[in-house]
């Protein structure tokens, strides 16, 4: 059993197509992970999840301004973190 506890829709590979970052709770392993799934012209398509993650995808945008999506992941209890696209 896995709950969603956020999400946020951004074109992170680049492709000119919507992508989701979901943040899925898994309560009997008491873990988070942010997972990416990738727009295809058929749907959306598991792409692995994003390294480091506990926390919730609170923002995507080009934090570093090179070009690319970044996102700002955690929470105020437990501070932040930025994924830096690649």
């Amino acid at each position: 059993l896995q709950f969603v506890i956020g999400t946020k829709v951004a074109d992170v590979n680049r492709d000119g197509r919507d992508d989701l970052l979901a943040t899925v709770f898994t309560p009997t392993a008491f873990t988070t992970e942010t997972r990416a799934l990738l727009g295809t012209p058929a749907g959306l398509v598991p792409a692995g999840t994003v390294p480091g993650t506990s926390d919730a995808v609170r923002a995507v945008a080009d934090f570093d301004g090179d070009g690319r999506p970044d996102a700002l992941l955690g929470d105020p209890a437990t501070g932040y973190a930025l994924a830096l696209g690649r």
